[in-house]
């Protein structure tokens, strides 16, 4: 008689079990682009919010959200070509490109005539500038998330470690290390969950977007676009600590009325390190976006 290990399911409190609970009320829609095809996850019903996740990232970076904000709206959240589970972009490796491929999805996922708003994270915000000009009628609103491609001064930081080629407690180690110097502020947010998303997505990154965040990219975009923007920061973001009064001041330069949302004692990965406050202030930015059309 063969014998077989029977099958049990990671409990809801761990970390697995948070991300297969999340996935498990989502919808997986795949779309093509040039290279391949797109994985996108959609949850809710309502108006439509694309979310747009940031560099070594992924759906994921939203995983503490997307329950809330699908209440009111449909969250189309995908990974980005290279990212996740996508396929990856062929050369050049262009925020445009990526762009190109996310814009792509819209046209097949949002119904034409209707208007959405963006909500881009880090390195995504240059991806959401390169959209602007190809959904220049669809494009109610962006909100910016600690955003990349403004050329503001970015302070010292501590030292990355190199987690690749390692395994067990010394790799879980080295992302634990780099999200404490890099994405969140408070090092008791950085639990297993920031963790076991930090892997997830560090493996499944085959696009390099330092280059580009470093630029200033979306602030020449947002100087040919017309678009109601609004921002959200954290406090103590090691990317732009020091500057988020600069970057608030550029943003109002674009648009007078952009709203500023500062969420104090966060970090970089605000949405995830913060999330009730985070999420009550997307809604509100949401909400003046909507009332200001």
């Amino acid at each position: 008689m063969s014998s077989s290990t029977a099958f049990t399911a990671p409990s809801l409190d761990t970390a697995e079990g948070v991300k297969l609970r999340v996935l498990a009320i989502s919808r997986l829609v795949k779309t093509g682009f040039v290279d391949g095809e797109i994985s996108w996850r959609i949850w809710g019903s309502g108006p439509p919010l694309l979310l747009i996740h940031g560099g070594h990232g992924s759906w994921a970076h939203w995983i503490r959200n997307v329950e809330v904000l699908a209440l009111t709206h449909t969250v189309l959240v995908p990974d980005m070509p290279g990212y996740g589970a996508s396929d990856k972009l062929r050369a050049p490796f262009t925020q445009t490109r990526l762009a190109q491929a996310v814009s792509a999805g819209i046209d097949r996922l949002v119904p034409a005539g209707t208007e959405l708003f963006v909500v881009a994270f880090s390195f995504g915000a240059t991806v959401a500038g390169a959209i602007l000009p190809l959904q220049p009628r669809r494009i109610r609103g962006l909100v910016l998330v600690g955003p990349a491609g403004l050329g503001l001064t970015r302070p010292p930081m501590g030292e990355m470690r190199d987690w690749r080629g390692l395994t067990g407690a010394a790799e879980q180690e080295a992302h634990a290390h780099n999200i404490g110097t890099l994405l969140i502020h408070d090092p008791s947010k950085v639990d297993d969950l920031a963790v076991s998303i930090q892997i997830l997505n560090a493996n499944g990154t085959r696009f390099r977007s330092r280059d580009i965040s470093h630029t200033d990219v979306l602030r020449r975009d947002l100087g040919t676009c017309l678009v109601r923007i609004a921002a959200i920061w954290g406090e103590q973001d090691a990317t732009c600590r020091g500057s988020i009064d600069a970057g608030s001041a550029l943003l109002r330069s674009f648009d007078p009325d952009a709203g500023i949302a500062v969420i104090a004692g966060s970090g970089h990965w605000v949405q995830y390190e913060n999330p009730a406050e985070f999420n009550a202030a997307l809604l509100s930015q949401l909400a003046r976006l909507r009332d200001r059309n």
